[in-house]
């Protein structure tokens, strides 16, 4: 419908999407970007990507943005639903691109995925949910499983004690790409 009116919903400053966001170009591109970034990516790093490595993705390809250019662009577009959202966890901000609400207790978990020895190692297990978060048992379960189902993080069998290992933590400054 677009070509047959030959308008360019990405370039033109008076597009719907641009008056029902509230933004402008820049902010409306990069928005589609980024979100292309995160589809890419979502494979890879579970739907959970530092902002400062889609920063790095974008540079790569020579689109120029902050990392409070993204916050913006992103926090426009949950007027259409959208399930992008950037949280700050430990002074490092994430992009959690993952379909759905996400749970309160997902930033926990990656918080204390960095934590990890060695530090940003990004595996968990639910004994150090339950010691270091003051949870019960059946609480980290229900996180973890929901995280593994939502492609978050694996499983991995350690002796008796199943370790979650992180995507987007585990992924993260490994590759560049």
């Amino acid at each position: 419908m677009c070509a047959l009116l030959e308008i360019d919903p990405i370039t033109s400053n008076q597009t719907f999407l641009g008056r029902t966001l509230g933004l402008g170009d820049y902010y409306y591109k990069l928005a589609l970007k980024v979100q292309e970034c995160c589809v890419a990516r979502r494979g890879r790093d579970g739907g959970v990507i530092k902002v400062k490595d889609v920063v790095s993705i974008l540079a790569k390809k020579n689109l120029k943005a902050t990392p409070s250019d993204i916050s913006i662009a992103l926090s426009k577009l949950s007027v259409l639903g959208a399930s992008y959202r950037v949280v700050s966890v430990e002074n490092e901000d994430y992009i959690f691109s993952v379909p759905g609400v996400l749970d309160e207790d997902v930033p926990k978990v990656v918080s204390l995925a960095q934590k990890t020895t060695p530090p940003g190692i990004g595996c968990v297990t639910v004994d150090m949910l339950c010691r270091t978060l003051s949870w019960d048992e059946a609480r980290g379960k229900r996180v973890l499983n929901k995280m593994v189902g939502d492609g978050m993080c694996w499983v991995e069998k350690i002796g008796k004690e199943e370790a979650y290992w992180l995507w987007g933590v585990w992924w993260s400054d490994k590759d560049k790409s």
